[in-house]
């Protein structure tokens, strides 16, 4: 089978800031731990978003969410399959924005969670992405 490849996007992480667990490892700390996974779309050696004394706004989870389903728009084709890994709060917060029934039905997102949906794209200017549940 073809190899498929794994890809760290810094729009996926939780929610962060005051907390020191969401504060990330240095980058070529992560690229020496995990050799196969690809660390080139995160930009920063060092954890530039983290602060000891401020966590992130819920705005700014949002925006990273739009920030991050744009970036698939770019780099995917149509039925294209991929999958993503997050955390419970963004993942609560993506399916808040573009299908609460995911919600309705599970209340919320707990660890070790799998979520089927389809990934709507259309490239046309600004590019547009939706989601929703599979049956």
């Amino acid at each position: 089978p073809p190899e498929v490849p794994i890809v760290a996007v810094e729009e996926l992480r939780e929610a962060y800031g005051m907390h020191y667990p969401d504060k990330r490892r240095r980058k070529s700390e992560l690229q020496a731990i995990f050799p196969t996974i690809s660390f080139d779309y995160v930009k920063h050696e060092h954890d530039v978003y983290w602060k000891p004394d401020k966590r992130e706004r819920m705005v700014g989870l949002y925006d990273r969410i739009h920030k991050f389903l744009k970036w698939v728009a770019h780099h995917f084709n149509e039925g294209q399959t991929i999958m993503v890994v997050s955390h419970g709060l963004w993942m609560e917060y993506c399916f808040e924005m573009h299908d609460t029934k995911i919600l309705q039905k599970h209340g919320r997102v707990y660890n070790c969670d799998v979520f089927a949906a389809q990934v709507v794209l259309k490239k046309q200017p600004p590019p547009l992405v939706s989601i929703s549940s599979q049956p």
